[in-house]
């Protein structure tokens, strides 16, 4: 039969001795020329090695094709017991999202006792879904999803059944296959997202917390009623801050800057910042509380950049009527508190605030066009030059 014959490389191998019977020929021509005798027994000799080899190879190629076979079979049970005792999840589907086969370990995961060898995949794994299939051979898709608290990435890798051996390709007709097959790699990156996580936590955010009105509160208070108030209000300020393990810098006698631990925002979240309100029961005057503001920065690439969000936070903050907390991320931002009488801040914040948002405007314009009132005069000028 034609598909009993050796061929390729292996066939070629197997000729060789008989392609060398006419290199001996051709020498024991030469030998002819030498002498007579000589040639006449190597003429034997060739002879002998030529019905030799022919022999080996005709009637020992019955049993080199069956050791050839019983290996194939060996080393196909064997790739098959391996993959069905990878400790990774595998699967195989049609292109309909049925499975054919899967692994141990798959079952072990996915699969509750009783379950049918025979269902579609994104029953058992919702995020699987036809759409998510590559389109391309070349291309495999990666999908990540978890399972309460496991975290899985599956790639799927599209495989033509054209280019599958001939055996396998009948094998793969009868199961139903058609023209192409998925095969799913499932594999647990619980580890490394954990990792991911913490180390996002320990990445320190930066914040800025100014007393909105300290000068107003404490300007007719006597000198030692003012240091008392104000050591009160560092008390209250750094017990608050090492709730959250912060690093705090008194900036100056209103201001401080902190840094602490991203993972910590979430507590001042849900904490709703209490160290407002706590700060709101120390009274300088009956008519009058201290209040603060806080900017915090977060989720920026680099520490600058953080202190940067920080610092437009708590302008923000103060131009709001202070008393509040805001947290900005990269694209968004997050207010707190507010909750007493907003009260008129002096024309310095206010100013920096404009210019900031002034600034922020110019730098994402293609145009600006910078010119005076009607009828301008020197502030006007001044005004353009400066903006200029």
């Amino acid at each position: 039969m034609k598909g009993n014959r050796i061929q390729g490389t292996l066939r070629s191998y197997l000729r060789w001795p008989l392609m060398l019977t006419p290199l001996l020929l051709a020498m024991n021509v030469h030998i002819y020329f030498l002498d007579v005798k000589a040639g006449a027994v190597m003429t034997i000799y060739v002879l002998l090695y030529t019905i030799i080899a022919f022999l080996l190879l005709y009637f020992k190629r019955e049993q080199l094709l069956k050791d050839i076979v019983t290996y194939a079979i060996r080393f196909n049970n064997t790739t098959k017991r391996l993959a069905n005792d990878l400790d990774i999840p595998v699967l195989i589907a049609d292109y309909a999202g049925n499975c054919l086969w899967f692994n141990k370990s798959f079952q072990r995961q996915f699969c509750n006792e009783g379950v049918s060898r025979k269902f579609a995949v994104d029953s058992v794994i919702p995020n699987l879904t036809v759409e998510t299939y590559p389109k391309t051979y070349e291309q495999n898709s990666e999908i990540h999803f978890h399972n309460e608290d496991v975290f899985y990435k599956a790639v799927i890798q599209k495989v033509n059944v054209d280019k599958v051996t001939e055996e396998n390709g009948k094998k793969a007709e009868t199961m139903g296959l058609g023209d192409n097959f998925y095969v799913f790699f499932i594999y647990d990156e619980t580890e490394i997202v954990h990792y991911i996580k913490e180390n996002n936590d320990q990445r320190l955010d930066v914040g800025l917390l100014y007393i909105d009105n300290y000068d107003e509160s404490l300007e007719q208070v006597d000198e030692v009623r003012r240091a008392l108030l104000s050591a009160v209000i560092d008390r209250k300020i750094n017990k608050y801050m090492m709730k959250i393990d912060a690093i705090t810098k008194k900036l100056e006698k209103d201001k401080y800057i902190f840094l602490f631990k991203h993972k910590y925002l979430a507590y001042l979240q849900n904490d709703k910042f209490s160290l407002l309100d706590d700060v709101r029961t120390v009274n300088a005057k009956e008519e009058n509380s201290i209040t603060i503001s806080m900017g915090i920065g977060t989720q920026g690439e680099t520490y600058k950049k953080r202190q940067e969000y920080s610092r437009t936070a708590i302008d923000l903050a103060l131009a709001r009527g202070g008393d509040q907390v805001v947290v900005k991320t990269k694209d968004n931002l997050l207010y707190y508190g507010g909750k007493s009488r907003q009260q008129e801040k002096n024309t310095r914040v206010k100013a920096r605030v404009k210019a900031h948002a002034l600034r922020e405007s110019i730098e994402v314009a293609e145009q600006v066009i910078i010119m005076g009132h009607r009828l301008p005069d020197e502030d006007a000028l001044g005004s353009a030059v400066g903006i200029y």
